[in-house]
């Protein structure tokens, strides 16, 4: 196992069974690792940052993780909590895509800081928060999905 800290960011709107298994990977491949909540610009969002909060710590609950919030620039994150490695998730090349260009931003801003990927597994390539939301506002079945509490959540948001 590596002895380093790792920090795998997202927005986590919500989180997803996906999200859980790579979180559980690193867990196996990191000493210690942050879910750091990011807030974007360009989103919005169903679960406001504290409600997030919360649901990622109750779906993380028996891994040990630390999770945390940022609403600024990710390397400043970084910087500040001495953490060399970023984490991110990828699913297809979309994401591929859009990863690889905040990587290269990343790395002009924090060149001592490196981007790890962890390919989602292929039952789980298609599972977006925002497939989620949206089988969740059709009053669908998201139990497959996402955890039981993350479910119960969704249903408080869409109650016909």
């Amino acid at each position: 196992m590596s002895k380093s800290k790792v920090v795998y960011v997202g927005s986590f709107d919500p989180i997803t069974n996906g999200h859980l298994d790579i979180i559980e990977r690193l867990c196996r491949t990191y000493e210690h690792v942050t879910v750091l909540i990011s807030a974007s610009m360009q989103k919005n969002y169903l679960f406001n940052l504290e409600e997030r909060k919360k649901l990622v710590q109750k779906s993380c609950h028996q891994l040990h993780v630390t999770v945390d919030s940022w609403d600024g620039l990710l390397v400043e994150y970084v910087k500040k909590n001495k953490i060399k490695i970023i984490a991110k998730g990828l699913r297809n090349s979309r994401d591929f895509d859009h990863e690889i260009a905040m990587d290269q931003t990343n790395k002009l801003l924090y060149p001592e800081a490196e981007t790890v990927y962890f390919i989602s597994r292929a039952e789980l390539t298609f599972v977006s928060s925002t497939l989620v939301k949206e089988i969740a506002a059709l009053h669908g079945d998201v139990q497959k999905f996402v955890p039981a509490i993350v479910e119960k959540e969704l249903k408080k948001k869409f109650k016909k």
